[in-house]
């Protein structure tokens, strides 16, 4: 049988870099520096290319900081839904092994009642 581990730890290793990797992309602001290309280069044809572009490329950066947030979540709800169900198997493991043990003790007393007299 193959065998499922979790590490909780690198989970939240995980999920910490890709929260910094959120603050990394909130300061990608490439549009302003873009949007300058007019003054700079009066009379060219990439000023409106060079706007867009900036445009685009923020809105790129804004859609990776949205989906890192979504994947640190998913990091942490997946590190607690194991940790909590690695609990209650091993609350329910332990009752069936006291309930075994307890009717084990309750047969042996049945046992010998006809042996010892």
């Amino acid at each position: 049988m193959d065998d499922l581990y979790m590490d909780p730890r690198a989970l939240n290793k995980a999920a910490r870099n890709a929260r910094d990797a959120v603050g990394d992309a909130a300061g990608v602001k490439v549009s302003p520096g873009l949007d300058s290309v007019g003054s700079a280069m009066p009379g060219a044809s990439a000023i409106s290319s060079a706007a867009s572009a900036g445009t685009t490329v923020d809105e790129l950066a804004k859609k990776l900081r949205t989906g890192l947030e979504k994947y640190a979540d998913a990091l942490d709800y997946t590190r607690d839904a194991c940790i909590a169900t690695d609990e209650q198997v091993n609350a329910a493991f332990t009752e069936l092994v006291q309930s075994v043990l307890d009717g084990a003790v309750e047969f042996g007393k049945g046992a010998l009642d006809g042996i010892v007299g």
